[in-house]
């Protein structure tokens, strides 16, 4: 009976021990099963913040794009109203010149006309005496 009883006890020891082995069997079944969904939940968002990143790359890219355009299209108004005025510029100083130019020219009639005045007068004066005389 004490061989029954050993033999017993070594079996409810095997039992015992298989059980924990299987309880700790278990856990690390559940601990590996929690570990492969954090990995799959973790590659689920690497992939998201993957595709986010991709995406705002574009959009960035988009509004970089027609940020350049605007920019060029300013630097094409920008240019053609440099030149525009320019052309003006060059138009004024051209009429300043010419302004002066008509200035000058009568001045020079003015003169011409006093100078013109004077001898009609001195004429008129001239005609006037010989007509006193006769």
């Amino acid at each position: 009976m004490k061989d029954l009883a050993k033999e017993y006890e070594l079996i409810e020891s095997i039992i015992n021990a298989l059980q924990r082995l299987m309880n700790n069997l278990n856990k690390e079944k559940q601990e590996n099963k929690q570990i492969k969904n954090e990995k799959l939940f973790l590659e689920q968002e690497n992939e998201r913040i993957k595709a986010e990143k991709l995406n705002l790359t574009l959009q960035s890219m988009a509004e970089i794009r027609q940020l350049k355009a605007k920019i060029e299209k300013k630097n094409k108004y920008l240019r053609v109203s440099t030149k525009f005025l320019n052309i003006k510029i060059q138009d004024c100083i051209y009429l300043e010149e010419r302004i002066k130019g008509l200035e000058n020219q009568i001045k020079i009639l003015e003169q011409s006309n006093s100078r013109s005045t004077a001898k009609m007068r001195q004429l008129k004066a001239k005609i006037e005496k010989k007509e006193k005389h006769l």
